[in-house]
């Protein structure tokens, strides 16, 4: 037995700290590179307690996208990229054969409704996280996000969304996401 977990665990997760820099030379491609800091608890389940690292590339609003002929009365906007994580494991976890390097994949697409009101729906994925047959642990998941932003001024977006998991058991059943976002 890894982990035994008999009563409700709560606890502050750990903490993501991520950069975005989209060069002025390509507008349509962005990178991102984010560390994750361990302040959550392995044993109450809220985290790694470890560090991780990233980094990702996404493409978005290609050409035929922009200048496409059909449905050119609304604002529709598609991206698609993918990253690289390094993912140090607890100790608890070396048993089940974690591996270090995750590749990631996403692909999405968002509809302004209005000037302060969008939707968004993305596709993701990622290698798997361990080297055994575990369907949990071992297979490749597929999930699908769902949200809305909310622009109170055009430095500062609330952001309300809903992931759940497409392939059954393989990811968390279903998430729950708020965030702030404020650009300077």
């Amino acid at each position: 037995t890894l982990l035994s977990v008999d009563a409700p665990l709560r606890d502050l997760g750990d903490i993501t700290i991520a950069m975005n820099w989209q060069p002025s030379s390509t507008p349509a491609r962005q990178w991102m590179a984010s560390i994750k800091l361990p302040t959550g608890d392995f044993d109450q389940q809220s985290g790694s307690g470890e560090f991780d690292l990233g980094i990702s590339v996404l493409e978005h609003s290609p050409d035929w996208l922009t200048q496409r002929s059909w449905l050119a009365d609304q604002a529709l906007s598609l991206w698609y990229g993918a990253g690289l994580n390094y993912l140090k494991m607890p100790r608890q976890l070396s048993a089940l054969d974690p591996r270090r390097w995750v590749v990631t994949g996403r692909a999405g697409i968002s509809w302004r409704w209005s000037d302060t009101l969008s939707f968004t729906s993305q596709f993701d994925t990622n290698s798997p996280l361990f080297n055994n047959e575990i369907r949990e642990l071992g297979w490749m998941p597929i999930q699908i996000s769902l949200a809305s932003d909310y622009k109170f001024s055009s430095k500062t977006k609330l952001n309300f969304s809903i992931i759940e998991d497409l392939r059954p058991r393989v990811t968390p059943d279903v998430i729950f996401s708020l965030s702030l976002s404020y650009r300077t």
